[in-house]
C-alpha cells in the first residue's frame, strides 16, 4: 500500500496504520492479553511498534535512496544488510 501511513489509535489497546485514500487499515495492532498491571506498558509497546509500522514507507524510500547513491561510503556488509532489508519489505525474500 503507498504511503503516507498514520498511526490512528481507536483506544489504548486497539490501533489500526491507516493510508491516505484508502478505506481500510494496513495494519492493526491489538492487545487482548493486558491486565490493570501491564497496561502501562503494553500501552507504550503498542505505540511505540505503531509508530515503526506507519513509519515503513518512507524508511523503505530513504533506504533504497542510499543504496542507489554512490556519494556515501558504505561498508560492504552494512549494503548487504541493507539490500536484505530492502529485499525482505518488498516480498523477494
Amino acid at each position: 500500500t503507498p504511503g503516507q501511513w498514520r498511526v490512528f489509535n481507536h483506544s489504548w489497546s486497539d490501533t489500526s496504520i491507516v493510508a491516505e485514500g484508502f478505506d481500510h487499515a494496513v495494519c492493526l495492532l491489538d492487545i487482548n492479553y493486558a491486565t490493570e498491571e501491564s497496561q502501562e506498558a503494553d500501552e507504550a509497546m503498542m505505540a511505540a511498534n505503531a509508530n515503526l509500522i506507519a513509519a515503513a514507507p518512507e524508511l523503505l524510500s530513504a533506504l533504497e535512496s542510499v543504496v542507489k547513491s554512490s556519494q556515501f561510503d558504505i561498508r560492504d556488509d552494512d549494503l548487504a544488510a541493507a539490500r536484505a532489508a530492502i529485499k525482505k519489505a518488498t516480498g523477494q525474500s
